[in-house]
């Protein structure tokens, strides 16, 4: 029984991070929206509301009009909808590949043991 109020901590502060690290990528994913030319459409409206609460949050969804086809991205947290064509979102995907392999190139450089650190700072 010691355990309950323990375990509760822990599981709140592993949601908790969970929270924050999908607030990240989702910040992480506008940005890239945004530089590859998708326009951010606010619900400010009913009825833009209540389209936005069909949406699947936080997720790349198409949508076809016609010929036309549309790629949409839900935030109903910050009432926002960002809308783009097939070049900007052929655009948004260089930019997420790239950065990501960016970030990898960074990560394999820091590897423990990689290369030996001499001098004052060094215990």
């Amino acid at each position: 029984m010691k355990f309950l109020p323990a375990a509760a901590l822990i599981a709140m502060i592993l949601c908790g991070g969970c929270a924050v690290f999908q607030q990240n990528e989702a910040r992480q994913q506008e940005i890239w929206l945004r530089e590859a030319g998708f326009r951010v459409i606010k619900a400010d409206t009913p009825a833009k509301q209540v389209l936005l609460a069909k949406m699947t949050p936080h997720k790349i969804e198409t949508n076809a009009q016609g010929d036309a086809v549309l790629f949409r991205y839900a935030n109903p947290e910050q009432g926002r909808v960002y809308v783009g064509g097939p070049h900007e979102f052929a655009a948004y995907q260089q930019i997420a590949v790239s950065t990501k392999a960016r970030r990898s190139a960074n990560l394999t450089q820091i590897r423990p043991g990689a290369s030996r650190v001499t001098g004052p700072l060094v215990w």
